[in-house]
């Protein structure tokens, strides 16, 4: 039997895959190594950032979370919600000590989580970030979800991204909210 061929399926990607021939050049086995193949991941309107990410077969993608510090399953939100809190951090200064991710509330009797939530230096509550899927639309919707949240917070800023598009928020006394130009930077609030 043949020594296994290495060829290539998309000489832009650079997927190595193996093969193996019998004569008269049957294909007998084609493997893909796991290690080497990126799940389809969309282009967001955030800077480029390396991450962590692992694939288990009965896990599927998992990518690391500095806040919770574990690998998390990826998911499209999930993409999203990673790329914000690597801008936050990285761009915007705010501490990632400082960041709850999947914060439990109790809204009435219902159970709910918000995506992030930041604290300021004492602990109180100060900005919370509605994250969704690329292919989810930011809608009032969504603004609505994140005010619900607030009820239980009380927190000033507000961000909704599904990254592609990104609304920042500042929640006055009046119960009004006022579209922001840019997010804001951390020693500024």
């Amino acid at each position: 039997m043949n020594k296994p061929v290495p060829f290539y399926l998309d000489s832009f990607v650079k997927i190595k895959k193996y093969c193996t021939f019998i004569p008269n050049n049957l294909l007998v086995f084609l493997t893909v190594p796991l290690s080497i193949v990126k799940p389809h991941l969309p282009g967001l309107n955030f800077p480029t950032y390396a991450f962590r990410m692992k694939h288990g077969e009965s896990t599927g993608y998992t990518i690391f979370d500095p806040c919770r510090k574990k690998f998390v399953p990826l998911s499209p939100e999930e993409w999203v919600r990673q790329h914000l809190i690597r801008f936050l951090h990285e761009e915007k200064g705010f501490p990632l000590s400082l960041m709850a991710v999947e914060r439990s509330l109790k809204l009435n009797t219902t159970l709910k989580r918000t995506d992030v939530l930041v604290y300021n230096n004492k602990l109180s509550p100060l900005l919370i970030a509605e994250c969704k899927a690329p292919s989810v639309e930011l809608s009032q919707q969504v603004l609505d979800q994140a005010l619900r949240y607030n009820l239980v917070f009380g927190v000033r800023y507000i961000i909704l991204t599904n990254g592609i598009r990104h609304f920042s928020c500042l929640y006055n006394e009046s119960g009004e909210t006022e579209l922001l130009s840019d997010f804001p930077m951390y020693m500024k609030l």
